[in-house]
């Protein structure tokens, strides 16, 4: 009968193989990397916005508490 043991160096489930993006070997258009950038500011404008209606007032609520 054969044994259904796997050894501990044989990997259970394999890592697939997909290529890194670091590694890409075509370099991104300007239009590419104006679209990250745009991406980047629409982000940033909205974690500020969240920030200043959400997380500042509650701060500002400790620091009265402690001080």
């Amino acid at each position: 009968m054969k044994s259904t043991t796997s050894l501990a160096s044989e990997p259970v489930h394999p890592m697939p193989t997909t290529p890194n993006a670091a590694s890409a070997s075509v370099p991104l258009t300007s239009s590419e990397i104006e679209s990250l950038r745009q991406g980047k500011r629409s982000i940033s404008a909205y974690v500020q916005k969240e920030f200043a209606t959400a997380v500042q007032p509650k701060l500002d609520r400790l620091k009265k508490q402690a001080a």
